[in-house]
């Protein structure tokens, strides 16, 4: 029984990216909850990424578990148009924020 073309691509494609050190997720949700999940998986890529890059000060690796909930509470905040209440601005770049520190000064 010999594998069709389409299966030897498929299983080399995962190979490369295994040796990359690369995992390919498939997500299965509702349609009404694309936006979210597209949202999530990009800030992750996004923040994995530059937790690779080695911190001068060795404080990124500290972060990454509240980070990962921001990303959370980032990618339900951008899918449905919300407003984030935080003095925390880094953790939620390119979304609108209030920040209440900001506006007591």
């Amino acid at each position: 029984m010999s594998d069709t073309p389409q299966k030897r691509a498929l299983k080399n494609y995962r190979k490369r990216l295994n040796q990359r050190g690369i995992a390919r997720f498939e997500v299965l949700g509702l349609d009404a909850d694309r936006r979210l999940i597209r949202s999530l998986a990009t800030r992750l890529c996004c923040t994995l990424q530059h937790l690779r890059r080695p911190a001068e000060d060795g404080r990124d690796t500290q972060r990454l578990a509240p980070v990962a909930l921001n990303m959370i509470v980032a990618a339900i905040a951008e899918a449905n148009g919300c407003t984030i209440v935080t003095g925390n601005e880094r953790d939620f770049a390119g979304l609108k924020i209030l920040n209440p520190l900001r506006a007591a000064n």
